[in-house]
């Protein structure tokens, strides 16, 4: 029996000027976005060109980097926007990659002069660049990935394209909702085949309600996609992060319960984290009327003193 082949990289190579998309993700984040992005990229290229991606997934990637689920949603939510990793696949099948990632691998598989490089088609995102997928060997399906791309082409039944949807579907329905995007991209799981005017009243009618369904940003904290969003928009997403992880202490130890959270964080938990973060600043100036506060201390402190020493006088 021959070795299997080996799809994962020992190493991959980081270079010493970072793009200004990853710089970006650096000034955001600080030193917790890069080692998220890092730590991203091993998870990849340990597995080979992506990396598969769920919410178990994210909760032992959270753990193995100890950060909060919400900053690591949220550094990667960045990575997708300024097209570090690939939204549409995500969202379709449930994996992180990018076009620079499929580069970078091919272009290592090359240098080590592996052979047999598989790759499944509709992951692959080099399809105009022909220089490196002739490096690929074989192009396969998702759900047959024994079968060559084009010894199934022509002949793919419709049980087979059938079972394909099926498994699509599953995917999408197992992808981790992110804050700032579970709402667009739930899916509606429409069991059995209905007449395409029934399907399109019921993922109308879903889309509707996605708009009221909370998300669980924190083990003890959970608000809608719009609700998130106004917090990014309004204090930023390092101090957004903040107010989660403020609230969800607070209620795990407290066992407070809150009908609305985001009411809560804008109740009382933004000014407290925000007053810490001021108080933190190094050289802040403090306010005249803490200063007047001050000397009026000190001078009834001393008035004190003046009438100690005389009783002492006395006796």
């Amino acid at each position: 029996m021959s070795r299997p082949t080996k799809e994962g990289l020992e190493y991959f190579p980081l270079v010493t000027k970072y793009e200004d998309k990853v710089e970006l993700i650096v000034a955001e984040f600080g030193a917790a976005g890069l080692g998220i992005l890092t730590s991203i990229w091993q998870k990849i290229y340990a597995n080979g060109y992506y990396a598969p991606w769920d919410s178990d997934v994210l909760m032992l990637f959270a753990r193995q980097v100890n950060e909060e689920l919400t900053v690591v949603n949220t550094v990667i939510n960045r990575c997708f926007d300024r097209d570090i990793l690939n939204k549409n696949l995500y969202e379709k099948y449930g994996i992180l990659t990018s076009r620079g990632i499929q580069k970078q691998y091919l272009k290592i598989c090359k240098e080590c002069r592996r052979k047999n490089i598989v790759m499944i088609q509709e992951y692959c995102l080099l399809n105009n660049n022909p220089e490196l997928t002739s490096i690929i060997t074989v192009f396969t399906r998702i759900n047959a990935e024994e079968t060559p791309l084009n010894d199934s082409d022509n002949r793919q039944s419709k049980v087979k394209k059938s079972k394909e949807k099926v498994k699509e579907s599953k995917v999408q329905k197992d992808t981790p909702p992110l804050c700032e995007k579970y709402a667009e991209n739930e899916k509606v799981d429409t069991q059995g085949s209905n007449a395409s005017s029934t399907k399109h009243t019921q993922e109308s009618n879903a889309s509707s309600k996605t708009h009221t369904v909370k998300v669980q940003c924190a083990e003890f904290v959970s608000m809608t996609n719009a609700e998130h969003n106004r917090l990014v928009s309004t204090y930023g997403a390092a101090d957004t992060a903040r107010m989660v992880e403020k609230l969800d202490n607070y209620k795990g130890s407290t066992g407070k319960r809150y009908k609305s959270d985001y009411r809560a964080i804008l109740s009382w938990v933004a000014d407290e984290v925000l007053k810490n973060k001021r108080e933190a600043q190094p050289g802040r100036q403090k306010s005249s009327l803490g200063l007047l506060q001050e000397l009026y201390d000190e001078e009834v402190a001393a008035s004190g003193a003046v009438r100690d020493n005389q009783a002492v006088c006395d006796i």
